[in-house]
């Protein structure tokens, strides 16, 4: 039969050793979980989350040269992201000018509109600037067009004599398909049902190049 002495030997030399048991297989559990953890991580880095995006929408505007158009008889075929310029005389000294009837942003931007005194500009316009009324007493003739009637164009007595201007509209093609540009030609303080109406049918397409 063991002495007392001896069986409290025996369990002060137990306990350590269950403690440092535990203690080691807390550690090798730990370590587990740790490299586990190190490689799920590793796996999903090797296949990295892709974002796209849509191809037929411009994000940014192409400094190129903008195409040019001025007959409105002719389709605008620009490219996605690519500016092109609306050519049309106008003869703002008189109060006349093109104005841009509710565009679809969504397929277009317009940038600017500005008048710009360029003789060779005007000649290689395709319009006329006239007014919805004329008095054969005051009519100055202007340039005849290649797809309307010739027409005339009432001078006011009191307004100097000047040449007309061109006035350039620039936009960009934003999204892929079709739309219309809308314009009227009015005089400041005039009357809007009278003015006249040119309509450019835009077309924008993918790039090639």
């Amino acid at each position: 039969m063991p002495t007392p002495s001896a069986s409290r030997s025996d369990r002060h030399t137990t306990v350590p050793r269950l403690a440092a048991g535990l203690i080691a297989a807390g550690l090798i559990a730990t370590i587990a979980l740790l490299a586990s953890a190190c490689g799920g991580s590793s796996q999903s880095g090797d296949d990295p989350t892709t974002t796209s995006i849509a191809e037929d929408t411009a994000t940014t505007i192409d400094p190129l040269t903008p195409s040019v158009f001025t007959d409105p008889s002719q389709p605008v075929s620009v490219g996605l992201g690519r500016r092109f310029e609306l050519l049309l005389p106008a003869d703002p000294t008189r109060g006349w000018r093109w104005v841009l009837e509710p565009v679809d942003t969504a397929r277009i931007i317009p940038l600017s509109s500005e008048f710009r005194d360029d003789a060779a500009l005007l000649a290689s316009t395709s319009t006329t600037t006239t007014s919805p009324t004329a008095q054969a007493s005051t009519a100055t003739p202007e340039p005849a067009v290649t797809w309307e009637p010739t027409t005339t164009t009432t001078v006011d007595p009191d307004s100097p004599e000047a040449a007309p201007l061109v006035q350039i509209m620039q936009f960009a093609g934003r999204s892929l398909g079709t739309t219309e540009i809308r314009l009227r030609y009015e005089r400041i303080g005039g009357d809007r049902a009278d003015a006249r109406t040119v309509t450019f049918a835009v077309s924008v397409h993918a790039n090639t190049d």
